[in-house]
C-alpha cells in the first residue's frame, strides 16, 4: 500500500512536468519580436507641401556596434519613421527633417559586490537623439529650426532571458518613436500648420 502511494506520487510529479513542457508560454514576450511598423501613421503635409528627409549624423563605431543588438540603428528607425510620417515625394519642400544625432552606447557593469561574485552583469544602453525641423520659406530658404532633443536609457540584467532581452530592446525603440512622434505632431500641428 505504501509502495503503491509512492509510485502514484512519482507518476503524478512526472505527469506535471510533462504537461508543463507541452503547454505554450502565456507570456507574449516569449514569442518572436514583432517588427516596428509605421503603416498606421497618417502622412502629414506641411503648409500644403512636402518634407525632405536628411541625416547629418555620421554614425560612430560604437553606435554601429551596439545597433547590431537591435533590429536596426536608431537613425535607420528615424529615417523609416519620417518616410512614413510625412508626404515626401513632390514639391515644394516646406520642411527639412534632419537627423543631427542618433547615437547609441552600451556600458556593461556589475551593480554590487554580490552580483560580481555571482557573475551577474547589467547592460546599460543610452540613446541620444537630436532632430532639427527646418521650415522652408517660399523662396526655398531654410529658416530657424524647431529642435527635438531626446534621451532614453535601458537597463538589462544578464539574468533576463534572451526572449525578454529582445522584447525589451524592441520596446525601447518603439517608445522612442512614440515619444518623438508626439513632439513632431505638436510642432507640425501647432507651429507649422496652425
Amino acid at each position: 500500500m505504501h509502495r503503491h502511494n509512492i509510485i502514484n506520487k512519482a507518476f503524478l510529479i512526472v505527469a506535471i512536468f510533462v504537461l508543463a513542457g507541452c503547454t505554450s508560454p502565456l507570456d507574449p514576450k516569449a514569442k518572436p519580436v514583432p517588427q516596428i511598423n509605421f503603416s498606421h501613421l497618417e502622412a502629414l503635409s506641411v503648409r500644403n507641401g512636402f518634407v525632405q528627409i536628411q541625416q547629418s549624423f555620421i554614425e560612430d563605431d560604437q553606435t554601429r556596434l551596439v545597433s547590431r543588438e537591435f533590429q536596426a540603428s536608431p537613425a535607420a528607425f528615424l529615417q523609416n519613421y519620417a518616410a512614413n510620417r510625412f508626404k515626401t515625394n513632390g514639391s515644394p519642400v516646406r520642411l527639412v527633417f534632419d537627423i543631427e544625432k542618433a547615437a547609441l552606447s552600451k556600458v556593461t557593469e556589475q551593480i554590487n559586490a554580490l552580483s560580481f561574485m555571482m557573475g551577474a552583469e547589467t547592460d546599460i544602453y543610452k540613446l541620444d537623439v537630436f532632430i532639427n525641423l527646418f521650415p522652408v520659406d517660399t523662396g526655398g530658404r531654410q529658416t530657424e529650426p524647431f529642435t527635438i532633443f531626446y534621451q532614453r536609457k535601458l537597463v538589462l540584467s544578464s539574468n533576463v532571458s534572451l526572449a525578454e532581452r529582445d522584447y525589451r530592446r524592441f520596446e525601447f525603440f518603439e517608445k522612442m518613436i512614440n515619444d518623438i512622434d508626439r513632439a513632431v505632431n505638436d510642432i507640425v500641428t501647432t507651429k507649422l500648420n496652425p
